[in-house]
């Protein structure tokens, strides 16, 4: 067991934490849970209201679905507020959600009544709620919510689709700033990437506008393309059908080439263009040393010594993927390794370098660069899985334990 204080609360010293951690693991030696001491202002959105709650959280791994982190808390406010009576009922929680409940298990729903199709359960006696423990429901999606992490549950097919939302987005347009419910969707249509947008009195008119609009781009009977969008000529081959008005960068080629083999390539490098074939061909100290001036350039605080180590990770795994793919298929999932590499670079920097990858670092050791190589060697041997992931559609067996040696995880020591 390992009692700490909250992310933004300092409610506990050093001696205090070390107590009650001493206290609770000689009570309640088998407690395997990491617990959290938090002191929250109890109404954050009104700012004059100074009482307080303190909020206990618990974080474990169930033995039903031990993958799978779970969480739960309990909150005191008034004169209930006691640190060793608030401990001491998540751990009397946890050992009833560990030890003595015969679980019964129920999907829950959204706040529309909708069930929750992704596998999500919550026992109806205990409230024990893990992720992935029921059977997915087909033909079923989540839409991913900016305001809340639970979703809402779509009201349409969207396949493969990556889709997002919100309650109340703010819009910016000549007519003056508003906000409104929002929807985005990232489908491929006719094998072309696009962006659809909706927007309506909630989040389900918004979907609704959004799957209008997805409906019109997939009947069109014949795209025109124009590289004409928004009052602008766009040479980097992004453009707009005239009829649909779907918006795409995959129906025509770039009228940039490479200033190496005339290619047709978006990509830039300077002061003029160049494909990948050859932008990977160039010195590491010469694509750094242009990143670098890039981001000084632009409005971004530069921390010289991270950006480098944070260009490396990526930069290094992009190309090692490029020669094991081939071009044409690099380039087919591109964006979606990308985010794969960037969410393996966060946890590579929580787990092993044990640092936040936001903190500032001033140096890096060889070792950690080597630490780094390792890594990729993983992503490497593991490209069947990532690909196998890019392609499916729900829950892949891929996880960032196929990246980071086991040694770093803490729940394997």
């Amino acid at each position: 067991m390992d009692i700490q204080n909250g992310i933004t609360t300092e409610f506990l010293d050093e001696t205090q934490i070390n107590f009650l951690n001493e206290h609770f693991n000689k009570k309640f030696p088998d407690v395997d849970a990491k617990i959290t001491v938090n002191l929250n202002r109890k109404d954050y959105e009104d700012e004059t209201n100074l009482e307080c709650v303190m909020r206990y959280v618990l974080t474990y791994n169930h033995p039903i679905s031990p993958e799978d982190e779970t969480w739960f808390f309990i909150e005191q406010d008034g004169d209930e507020m006691d640190v060793f009576s608030g401990i001491e009922s998540v751990i009397n929680k946890y050992i009833i959600q560990t030890k003595t409940c015969d679980h019964e298990f129920d999907r829950p729903k959204d706040e529309y009544g909708s069930t929750y199709p992704d596998g999500r359960s919550v026992c109806t006696k205990c409230e024990l709620a893990l992720k992935n423990h029921l059977p997915r429901i087909p033909n079923k999606h989540v839409i991913k919510m900016s305001s809340h992490s639970k979703g809402v549950v779509s009201q349409f097919d969207w396949g493969k689709t990556y889709i997002q939302g919100g309650d109340s987005g703010i819009v910016f347009s000549k007519k003056g700033s508003y906000r409104t419910a929002f929807m985005e969707a990232f489908p491929k249509i006719h094998g072309m990437g696009t962006f659809i947008r909706g927007e309506g009195d909630g989040i389900q008119a918004a979907e609704q506008q959004c799957w209008e609009i997805y409906q019109r781009m997939l009947n069109c009977k014949g795209h025109e393309w124009d590289r004409h969008v928004h009052g602008a000529l766009r040479e980097d081959g992004y453009a707009q059908c005239k009829h649909c008005k779907m918006c795409t960068s995959d129906a025509l080629e770039p009228l940039t080439t490479c200033s190496v083999c005339d290619k047709p390539t978006k990509k830039t490098f300077g002061d003029g263009h160049i494909c990948h074939t050859h932008y990977f061909e160039l010195p590491e100290e010469d694509r750094i040393r242009e990143y670098i001036k890039m981001m000084q350039d632009s409005s971004f605080s530069t921390n010289e010594a991270k950006e480098t180590f944070d260009y490396k990770f990526v930069s290094r795994a992009q190309k090692r993927l490029f020669h094991e793919l081939g071009e044409d298929e690099y380039l087919e999932h591109k964006r979606r390794l990308r985010q794969i590499i960037v969410f393996i670079k966060h946890n590579f920097y929580a787990l092993v370098l044990g640092s936040s990858p936001l903190r500032r670092r001033e140096s890096f050791t060889e070792e950690e660069n080597r630490l780094m190589d390792e890594c990729h060697d993983r992503i490497i041997e593991h490209i069947g899985l990532i690909l196998d992931h890019i392609k499916s559609d729900g829950p892949s067996r891929l996880t960032c334990k196929h990246f980071i040696a086991k040694e770093y995880w803490p729940s394997e020591e």
